[in-house]
């Protein structure tokens, strides 16, 4: 799921702009990438999320950003700005921007406005959360390192740290977890990463 510095910047990205904060875990579970089971998986971001913030998830008959888009216009939002990791920011304004307005199979979307905007720079040598990636967190819990598990997550989630390692140690990576597309990981993995408000 999106790490605190990535749920922060959504929040405050919303704030800023008077809007709601969506942050919207990937239905995807059970894989060496995704082990959390995805009710968990929104169960845990809605103790670390602000009050207010709309926490939700994707599902197999809606999988994609496009998907959330369309669902977020039908709701009535008609100006969109997605946090995304500094990495995927043009690839997503340009999907985004592609459909806008375009009837297609995953929904109809047409906003005033869509900006994309980066959750920053993640520095790989910080301490606690900011240093954290989804790998090297998913490597500890797997190698039994639950104190240094614990400390990359939010404090919100200490109490369940030994759950949430557990969850993870209960599905086997495999080779093929990372020979995924990138094309596949966007249409996959698009809510785990990132958030929309």
């Amino acid at each position: 799921f999106p790490s605190h510095d990535t749920i922060h910047k959504v929040e405050d990205t919303a704030k800023s702009q008077g809007a709601q904060a969506h942050i919207i875990a990937s239905h995807s579970e059970g894989t060496g990438n995704n082990p959390v089971p995805v009710k968990a998986k929104t169960g845990y971001l809605k103790k670390v999320a602000a009050k207010g913030t709309h926490v939700s998830s994707s599902s197999s008959e809606q999988p994609s950003l496009l998907h959330a888009a369309a669902k977020l216009h039908k709701q009535g939002v008609e100006h969109l700005t997605m946090v995304a990791g500094s990495d995927r920011v043009s690839q997503y304004h340009d999907l985004l921007h592609k459909y806008n307005g375009v009837e297609s199979k995953h929904g109809h979307y047409n906003f005033k406005s869509i900006k994309v905007v980066s959750a920053g720079h993640r520095d790989p040598d910080a301490e606690g959360t900011t240093g954290m990636s989804g790998t090297k967190m998913r490597s500890l819990a797997r190698s039994g390192n639950t104190e240094q598990f614990k400390k990359g997550l939010p404090k919100a989630l200490h109490p369940h740290a030994e759950e949430i390692a557990n969850h993870i140690k209960s599905v086997k990576e495999s080779i093929e977890d990372y020979d995924i597309t990138e094309t596949m990981l966007m249409i996959e993995q698009i809510a785990s990463r990132s958030g929309l408000s």
